[in-house]
């Protein structure tokens, strides 16, 4: 988890450059370059949960071996980690999408 929230911080700080760009030359709102930072982050992880599900669903014969008292395809255990896997990704992403509408654009683009 703690993964996941790295890889999205490091991915919107290196997309900085092309955020400040976006606001400043278009005239974009910073709602729109949160909304837009948080739903490529939740996308991203959505991509991610399913690929999971595909694994868990090939794989359940040799993973029932290692789970105790509780089957590998256990509809309400697969949502809950679904669920808590894609609301880490929106918590991870809000703060860097925050940030991102608070810096100058121009500081921005003479740093990088």
């Amino acid at each position: 988890m703690l993964g996941d929230s790295a890889c999205i911080n490091t991915t919107s700080t290196v997309r900085n450059k092309q955020a400040y760009l976006w606001v400043s030359t278009l005239g974009a709102r910073p709602v729109s370059l949160v909304r837009t930072i948080v739903l490529r982050s939740i996308a991203l992880a959505a991509v991610g949960v399913a690929a999971g599900l595909v694994l868990v669903a090939a794989l359940a014969g040799t993973l029932a071996s290692l789970l105790y008292d509780i089957a590998p395809t256990d509809l309400r255990t697969l949502a809950l980690v679904a669920f808590v896997l894609i609301a880490i990704a929106l918590a991870a992403s809000l703060f860097p999408a925050w940030r991102a509408t608070r810096i100058d654009p121009l500081a921005a683009l003479r740093y990088e």
